[in-house]
């Protein structure tokens, strides 16, 4: 008459013990919170809407022709706001260009699109960012389209994206910017603040190539 009890005792007891040894699922603390783009269109939308940011990191510019290649540490400020309607918008960047000793290369303050900028001690305006930035350091750096590429977004509505097949991150970029063509591929993303970012990514145009690696992403 015992024999049902003691199967049933025994029986908790099993379960017992397997439910002791069960992994207890943790929560990634980091993750809290946050809410990731689930579609190509709603990361897209998401990026668009990032106006206000700052890397650091270290950029590198590689030349194939001659195997020149000139490195440096890289801060970049941006931020995009409206003033005074929706329609009109007021930039304020600041870019700076430093050795691995902590020596200015390039110093760039942005406010729309008067731009100053230092180099080797002098002072220089103007509002051709690109063209001021060759012109005086020889380094072919699209800062208007890159505040776009940065995000992995397209700068032209001509620009061609492809995807990873697993998440709505894009892989590879090709864009026409100053009427050249232009091949950025996305080695890495991270996520900062909710947001998918990009952290290796190399950037070509015919003999030059730009590797950027960012450290930190900020959202402002």
């Amino acid at each position: 008459m015992f024999k049902p009890f003691i199967f049933i005792l025994l029986l908790i007891l099993m379960l017992s013990a397997c439910s002791s040894h069960s992994p207890i699922p943790t929560i990634n603390k980091n993750l809290s919170n946050v809410v990731l783009a689930g579609t190509i269109n709603q990361r897209n939308k998401q990026m668009k809407q990032l106006l206000h940011w700052s890397i650091s990191g270290k950029i590198a510019f590689i030349k194939k022709q001659n195997k020149k290649r000139q490195s440096a540490n890289l801060k970049w400020s941006y931020q995009l706001s409206d003033k005074n309607s929706v329609t009109h918008h007021f930039l304020q960047q600041q870019i700076d260009l430093t050795t691995f000793l902590g020596i200015n290369l390039l110093h760039v303050d942005s406010n729309n699109n008067k731009h100053t900028i230092k180099v080797d001690g002098k002072t220089y305006q103007g509002e051709n960012l690109n063209t001021m930035i060759y012109q005086l350091t020889g380094l072919r750096l699209p800062t208007q389209a890159l505040t776009f590429w940065l995000k992995g977004i397209a700068y032209t509505k001509n620009d061609l994206l492809s995807y990873q097949k697993n998440a709505p991150l894009p892989l590879t970029l090709q864009s026409n910017f100053y009427q050249q063509q232009w091949l950025i591929t996305y080695d890495k993303f991270k996520l900062f603040n909710g947001y998918q970012l990009p952290t290796k990514l190399t950037i070509k145009q015919a003999d030059l190539t730009i590797k950027i690696a960012i450290n930190q992403w900020s959202i402002l």
